[in-house]
């Protein structure tokens, strides 16, 4: 209990030192509002029915299932912010799409950021690229996290069907830079890995 209440207060105080002090009010008071009324803390959101990627292990391969390639407009994003926004305290802005192809992504984050709730994105990082990231950096992401499933151009092309290895490189290597650039501690970053035969080794 004391641990968590400390890691609370850290990302707290990052939040205020990144410039979004709303994010630690408002989470006191969906906090509150969730001992009372309750409703879901946190909330998965696909912005974008469509991946640029064919991976095999994929739960909805493209090949199996077809799906028509929708997205969420700004508008219909807004209200729902504004409809969870008492109770919600994160929203996870991805599913099984690649939320990158979403051309208002960056404003979403930025959106929901400036309602004081906490966004988390997974990626394949094919586009990631440096304005990308500059944008979602500067609009308050709080969490990325890194899909490779592989630290080897063998492994994550293998597994990531599609993906060229030295771009997705590039561009988490870009990300960093960027982050450092703006002098931001957010968003943190992880990376992802499915273990597999083309990759235990890498574990």
């Amino acid at each position: 209990m004391i641990r968590k209440t400390l890691r609370l207060l850290r990302e707290f105080l990052v939040d205020v030192l990144d410039g979004h002090p709303q994010k630690p009010l408002h989470y006191l008071s969906a906090t509150v509002y969730g001992w009372f009324f309750g409703g879901p803390k946190k909330i998965f959101v696909e912005p974008i029915a469509a991946c640029n990627l064919h991976c095999e292990f994929c739960s909805i391969p493209p090949n199996l299932i077809q799906r028509n390639v929708r997205l969420m407009t700004l508008a219909q994003f807004k209200k729902l912010v504004q409809d969870v926004k008492p109770f919600c305290l994160e929203l996870a802005l991805y599913f099984d799409g690649e939320s990158l192809l979403h051309p208002h992504l960056p404003e979403m984050v930025a959106y929901a950021s400036k309602n004081g709730l906490y966004t988390q994105l997974s990626t394949n990082c094919t586009l990631l690229f440096p304005e990308t990231s500059r944008k979602l950096i500067a609009g308050g992401l709080d969490q990325i996290l890194f899909s490779l499933d592989g630290v080897s151009k063998e492994s994550l092309e293998g597994m990531r069907v599609g993906a060229n290895y030295e771009q997705v490189m590039d561009n988490v290597q870009a990300f960093f830079r960027v982050k450092k650039e703006l002098g931001k501690a957010k968003p943190f970053a992880s990376f992802q890995l499915l273990v597999s035969k083309l990759n235990q080794h890498e574990v």
